[in-house]
């Protein structure tokens, strides 16, 4: 699997590259900011219509990056960072909402999508509609 860091590639064309492999998790990308308490904070996301190239923190290379299920999520994040001046964080999908994977990112891809599709999977199962006043009948 993998995903290629092109400069006028968009934020966008790589989160679908990499939720394609990984249909419950994504990638969001940050201006370079300080991690606080090992997160990168909203008000510093970028919108998904940016470049590549303008969101490196520096010069970087263009590359295709290999991304197999075995990669640990701070592994990812690290690579990113590294090596493409990308400051990115992943978000697994827990029924409708998308959850940082911060207390997770020792677990690999493949595991953070399975529990993803586990939670979401379930909540959809479990789901009662609010205007549903008499479930069971």
């Amino acid at each position: 699997m993998f995903i290629n860091i092109k400069a006028e590639r968009q934020i966008k064309e790589i989160n679908e590259e990499f939720t394609g492999m990984f249909p419950f998790l994504k990638l969001e990308f940050y201006r370079k900011a300080e991690l606080q308490q090992d997160r990168y904070t909203m008000d510093k996301l970028l919108p998904q219509e940016k470049k590549m190239k303008d969101v490196w923190i520096s010069n970087k290379e263009e590359a295709v990056l290999e991304v197999p299920g075995t990669m640990t999520v701070f592994q990812l994040e690290n690579i990113l960072l590294k090596r493409f001046g990308l400051a990115a964080q992943v978000f697994r999908k827990s029924g409708r909402v998308w959850l940082q994977t911060i207390r997770t990112d020792s677990w690999t891809l493949d595991h953070q999508n399975e529990h993803g599709r586990e939670i979401t999977e379930s909540a959809i199962v479990n789901q009662v509609d609010d205007y549903d006043l008499n479930p069971g009948n």
